[in-house]
């Protein structure tokens, strides 16, 4: 009896003969007067715990990841250090070695929009007075916009650290520039520009090249 019944329930489920709501088996539901198969049953969540994003950690077809930090993103401090030898710097003792007017870094953008950067601190400076007549001791004058002012290193192994004021980490493409004082007699002045993480160690500094009389550029690769 057992089975002819359920033998009779499968054979009107599949052919959607009417039945009364009591008469669907196990997996059936009793739906506009027939019995049909279940729906799968929405998944059970504690309450207060949302469902899962479907998505959730699988990466979507536009997904874009984020470009790398610039290698120049956290120098922001140049670092200018004197090579005139001493014989060259002898010719003008009272301004020796290389005479720093100012420090500027021209952040550029994609659309070719500039802003300039200037010197805003000096973070660490040593001044060589080989021959005792230096009148430019001040290692302030490398600070702002090039003003005739200038902070002369001495010979070989003077130095001056300067921090930038900028509006964002620098990166590949943005130039430096170093104003240096022309004058015929120190046309042999030569200094060299590292740019630095800290003015700590020149460990931390990246070599830019050298530079000398007049205006030197500097682009960041």
């Amino acid at each position: 009896m057992i089975v002819r019944s359920a033998v009779a329930l499968l054979a009107c489920a599949l052919s959607g003969c009417l039945l009364a709501e009591e008469d669907c088996g196990a997996g059936f539901a009793f739906e506009d007067g027939r019995c049909v198969p279940l729906r799968a049953p929405p998944p059970f969540y504690p309450d207060g715990e949302p469902a899962p994003d479907p998505d959730d950690g699988l990466p979507t077809a536009d997904a874009t990841p984020p470009p790398p930090p610039d290698r120049w993103a956290d120098h922001r401090i140049a670092l200018i250090v004197d090579l005139t030898v001493s014989g060259a710097a002898r010719q003008t003792p009272a301004t020796p070695g290389a005479d720093i007017d100012a420090v500027q870094a021209i952040e550029v953008t994609p659309g070719g929009d500039v802003r300039i950067g200037r010197g805003a601190e000096v973070l660490g400076a040593l001044f060589d007075d080989p021959f005792e007549g230096n009148l430019n001791l001040d290692a302030t004058a490398v600070l702002g916009l090039p003003d005739g002012r200038v902070a002369s290193l001495g010979a070989e192994g003077g130095f001056v650290y300067v921090g930038l004021d900028l509006t964002r980490p620098l990166r590949a493409g943005d130039v430096i520039v170093v104003a240096e004082l022309t004058d015929p007699r120190g046309e042999a002045d030569l200094y060299a520009l590292f740019m630095c993480r800290t003015p700590d160690s020149i460990e931390n500094c990246e070599s830019m090249g050298e530079g000398g009389p007049g205006i030197t550029r500097f682009t960041l690769e």
